[in-house]
């Protein structure tokens, strides 16, 4: 109320009495110093608008301003206003200091230093003003300090030299856009991109800084993997700059590993697996810096040397993609599969447990309890293995195998080795026995392929191997006429023309029997 009492007191004025301005100027000021006494600078800004447009040239008006505008961060206003009330009154020190603050907070450094050398010359003493110069020799010691840990490679140092100077310096939009490279540089492009957002949304200078801002901010969605919306930051940037060669050299690119990617998944999807590779190896030459985008394809070609076999690249592929990202979980997947397929079962098992731990579900937590049962699995006798067939192999082929190892391994064709040979073919010739059992028996082999302890399944009506050894088993396969076209036993006693007796150690007594 007051202060539209002092605008309608200065318009009577005006008309009335031209040289009584000054006065109620400064009536309008007073009111404007208890405004921002009580915080209100906004409503300070307004009177000391009115106390301007009655007398335009005292530079404390401005000064007074210039501080409402510091006070709501409005420094470039505030700088207008610092040099105005110093080019009114040459001698106002307090517009010196004002002005060598502001411009010590938007980064102007080497102006920032002029002002305070001229509050400096308009009184030798000013302790502030010598402050202020002590400080900005430090920030110029930082600057260097940060120019020379990045030529030796040391971003995160340079960045910390960096920070120390926009402690003082927080507005100025190069140290800023500095702080945004070195972001990108160290891989935090989360935080790159929330300080170029700001910056956009903040900052009002020239198109080469919006430029260099745009360019920026696209780097920081590249690095995310936005490639899209990187490529229109990089295009409004060439716009306002056509001869910003970063920005022509981004946006390149950026289409080159999109396309990249696009040609070798595609590959993968006609399972021409070998060209995959090629075209996987030759996109991680197209950024070594693009962590997330190397990940994935890492992940994606160890995928395809899955498919050739090369378990051991495949490996090496996973272990990349997670030094890269480690909280990748595709390739935590597929590394877990390609232990599986190396049979390096406890380490499938702790990659599994690690990525329930970082990404919780009930899927992943069904793939650790897979390779859990692969583990258990693992510790058993692999009757599969034994026999030398596949898992999914049929009841005719496990016979053909049975027969083969079952001659390889009695122990009567091994009675003139060692005793220590003797106990091996012994062992081996019992366990093709309880394979075959296992394997032919359909509800064996299907608890077995469930992963039942051996123990587990010798128990109840329907485990075990009923007291059967594995001569009997022998005896039964040759004897009753071994089914899928296999010889008889009395035939098998004349395999391949000689004839032992039987009745040593591990052999079948009261028959004779010939190996080859």
């Amino acid at each position: 109320q007051s202060f539209s009492k002092l605008s309608a007191q200065s318009r009577q004025s005006q008309m009335s009495d031209p040289d009584g301005d000054t006065d109620l100027a400064e009536k309008v000021k007073a009111e404007g110093n208890a405004l921002f006494a009580q915080k209100k600078y906004t409503d300070a800004i307004r009177c000391y608008d009115r106390a301007i447009e009655l007398s335009s040239r005292v530079a404390s008006y401005y000064g007074n301003r210039a501080a409402a505008y510091i006070m709501l961060s409005r420094y470039h206003d505030a700088l207008k206003d610092c040099r105005t009330s110093v080019s009114i009154d040459s001698n106002f020190l307090k517009g010196y200091l004002r002005l060598g603050k502001v411009l010590l907070n938007l980064g102007e450094f080497s102006e920032s230093v002029i002002a305070f050398q001229k509050a400096l010359v308009l009184d030798s003493s000013c302790h502030e003003a010598e402050q202020q110069l002590l400080m900005l020799k430090d920030i110029e010691d930082q600057l260097s300090s940060v120019e020379k840990r990045l030529s030796g490679g040391d971003a995160r140092t340079a960045l910390y030299h960096l920070d120390r100077c926009l402690q003082s310096a927080p507005h100025s939009t190069r140290l800023r856009l500095r702080r945004a490279e070195l972001l990108i540089e160290l891989g935090r492009h989360d935080e790159a991109a929330m300080l170029t957002t700001d910056l956009v949304r903040l900052d009002s200078s020239g198109p080469e800084v919006a430029s260099e801002l745009l360019l920026l901010r696209g780097l920081s969605l590249y690095y995310q993997e936005m490639h899209e919306k990187a490529q229109q930051h990089f295009a409004q940037a060439l716009k306002m700059n056509p001869d910003c060669e970063k920005a022509k050299a981004a946006f390149k690119r950026s289409k080159r590993l999109a396309a990249a990617k696009d040609e070798a998944n595609s590959l993968i999807k006609e399972r021409n697996y070998e060209a995959a590779c090629t075209a996987y190896t030759n996109a991680l030459l197209i950024d070594p810096k693009h962590d997330a985008y190397n990940a994935k394809v890492h992940c994606n070609r160890a995928l395809s040397l899955l498919h050739l076999d090369r378990l051991q690249e495949a490996l090496e592929d996973c272990q990349a993609a997670l030094n890269l990202q480690p909280d990748y979980a595709n390739a935590m997947k597929r590394l877990a599969q390609v232990q599986q397929r190396l049979e390096q079962f406890e380490e499938a098992v702790k990659t599994c447990e690690e990525l329930q731990r970082r990404h919780p579900s009930r899927e992943n937590r069904a793939f650790l309890q897979e390779a859990q049962l692969a583990l258990k699995k693992s510790k058993r006798k692999c009757y599969y293995k034994i026999l030398g067939v596949g898992q999914t192999a049929s009841d005719d082929e496990i016979k053909r195998a049975y027969k083969k190892k079952a001659l390889l391994h009695h122990p009567d064709r091994h009675s003139s080795a060692t005793e220590e040979q003797k106990r091996a073919e012994e062992t081996a010739f019992k366990d093709v026995g309880e394979a075959y059992s296992v394997l032919t028996d359909p509800q064996k082999r299907r608890r077995y392929d469930a992963g039942e302890d051996l123990e587990d399944m010798q128990q109840g009506g329907a485990g075990g191997f009923n007291g059967m050894d594995p001569n009997q088993i022998f005896a039964q396969f040759f004897g009753g006429g071994g089914g899928g076209g296999f010889p008889s036993f009395h035939q098998q006693q004349h395999f391949h023309g000689g004839h032992h007796r039987g009745g040593g150690a591990g052999g079948m007594p009261g028959f004779s029997f010939s190996f080859g």
